[in-house]
């Protein structure tokens, strides 16, 4: 598989973030998410064709870590969610705290006046008792018909009368007084009956906003502590990992060697078919050999076809392909479509069954050998599948059934493993004219 150097996390970091999203509330939201979750699909293919060849306890370990890894980005935003959550629970309950405060404030204040109110009330009320008693013991000032009788001169009755004019003046405002203070202190009642609602009603509000406040505060903390140990997960497989170097490298000679001895049979047939051809054409006039030559030129085309119906859907194609631990690469010589098990794979031109096997990374094999076509030996190899339909030695037609798609092998699930080889060397199937 050609791929750029890059590290799987970098990959996995977005393969399960759709869980995470919610219901888009448009037909434009809904179809990002629907190809986010393509992409996701993708990616995640493209993680596990990585890991074709290795030993599948290998393959388990380094996919259980990318499934780790890939739960990052999705704790890392529920815990800012739940961090914006307990801020906002803890500035509303700041904001509450304050507005309690304020109102207590003001009942204490409108207690202050009630009190001050009360005692000059209170005053008045006994300036009223006096002047009462003193009316009924007959000490009030004598009317104005009794001043003018009684005084012996004018500048008597003027006195008596600005004295008796100041003492009326002193009822009155002590009266007035006190119908003024009744009705600021009735005022101020109703307003310190409000401020204690309004103060009863905040302290409920302060109540379960300090409950909100705690229970944001518990489930912030619960996403922080899942995303250290996610974090201090990957750093344990990470280091189990390195440990396996060993194995990783042994599981890769061994494919190595599966690969070249492959190789090796396909050369062999490439020889025999070339032998075969020289003898057939040796047997050929001059006049034959010409029309064997502008036959095999009016054939350059898409004469090979894909084992399976289009439209193909590449997983990882043909090329070099880059291993997660260290700097490992090995070529990927075939392309890899997307099939599901017991999907059915043929022929992909007229050709004999060269033979059928089991190879520890290949699982399932079959290679048929196509022949010389234009001047070139052809042989394809059909790998990983689940059931062989053919026995070597048999002639098969282009179409023909060759077995079913599977997962044999090393291999992270069912697929079609597809190899051209033209003259000994793989060649990408994806640049033929039938694909």
């Amino acid at each position: 598989m050609s791929l750029r150097r890059r590290s799987i996390a970098g990959v996995c970091a977005l393969m399960v973030v759709v869980g995470g999203l919610t219901l888009p509330a448009s037909a434009d939201e809904r179809e990002d998410l629907v190809n986010q979750q393509e992409q996701n699909a993708q990616r995640e293919r493209e993680i596990k064709s990585t890991l074709e060849g290795l030993d599948v306890n290998l393959q388990d370990a380094f996919l259980e870590l990318e499934k780790t890894r890939s739960q990052i980005p999705r704790a890392e935003a529920d815990l800012a969610t739940a961090q914006n959550e307990l801020a906002i629970a803890e500035r509303q309950a700041q904001a509450n705290a304050a507005l309690l405060f304020s109102a207590k404030e003001e009942l204490a204040s409108i207690s202050g006046e009630l009190s001050t109110s009360s005692a000059a009330a209170l005053q008045t009320k006994r300036k009223l008792a006096e002047i009462a008693r003193a009316t009924y013991r007959g000490e009030t000032m004598p009317n104005a018909i009794d001043l003018v009788l009684g005084s012996a001169s004018a500048k008597e009755f003027t006195d008596a009368y600005r004295v008796n004019a100041a003492l009326t003046r002193t009822q009155s405002a002590a009266f007035t007084e006190l119908s003024q203070s009744v009705a600021r202190s009735k005022n101020r009642q109703s307003r310190q009956e409000a401020v204690e609602d309004r103060v009863e009603e905040l302290k409920a509000e302060s109540d379960a906003l300090v409950v909100a406040r705690d229970n944001a505060r518990d489930v912030a903390q619960t996403h922080k502590d899942t995303l250290l140990e996610l974090e201090s997960s990957i750093t344990a497989q990470t280091q189990s990992l390195e440990q396996r170097k060993a194995e990783f490298e042994a599981s890769l000679v061994e494919v190595e060697k599966s690969q070249q001895a492959a190789s090796a049979r396909i050369a062999a047939i490439d020889e025999e078919n070339r032998r075969r051809e020289a003898e057939r054409l040796a047997a050929l006039n001059a006049a034959q050999q010409a029309a064997a030559a502008a036959q095999r030129a009016s054939a350059a085309g898409g004469w090979l076809n894909p084992p399976i119906p289009g439209p193909l859907v590449v997983t990882s194609p043909f090329g070099m392909r880059v291993y997660p631990l260290g700097n490992y690469r090995r070529m990927h010589q075939g392309v890899d479509l997307q099939s599901a098990c017991g999907d059915p794979q043929y022929a992909a031109a007229d050709g004999v069954v060269a033979s059928t096997e089991f190879d520890v990374g290949g699982g399932n094999i079959v290679y048929v050998n196509h022949g010389i076509h234009n001047g070139s030996s052809y042989v394809t190899a059909h790998m990983h599948l689940s059931a062989i339909k053919v026995a070597p030695g048999q002639r098969v037609s282009q179409g023909d059934l060759i077995g079913l798609s599977g997962a044999t092998g090393r291999v992270t699930g069912c697929h079609v493993h597809f190899e051209v080889w033209q003259n000994g060397t793989a060649i990408n199937p994806m640049g033929l004219p039938g694909f």
